[in-house]
């Protein structure tokens, strides 16, 4: 799931990707940050999710991102990026 987290005080704005192992979305659940560069960032592991397939979540972000990226514009109008 890809949503507008926050803002910051410069218009920056953050998006992230709650997940637990079966898809469902959970509060303090692993955060995926996805990069203006295309790369992902983990942030917040507070699941159970193996590492192995962390990485595997990580590899298929990364490369669905122009996907991603195109989904956020239609629904939020716009893209911004942390970093």
């Amino acid at each position: 799931m890809m949503y507008g987290y926050m803002t910051l005080t410069d218009d920056t704005g953050i998006a992230h990707s709650e997940m637990k192992p079966d898809g469902s979305v959970k509060v303090n659940a692993t955060k995926i940050w996805l990069t203006q560069s295309g790369k992902t960032i983990p942030a917040n592991r507070h699941t159970e999710i193996p590492a192995v397939e962390l990485r595997k979540l990580l590899r298929v972000i990364e490369a669905n991102a122009d996907l991603i990226r195109e989904k956020r514009l239609e629904y939020f109008r716009e893209l911004r990026y942390y970093c």
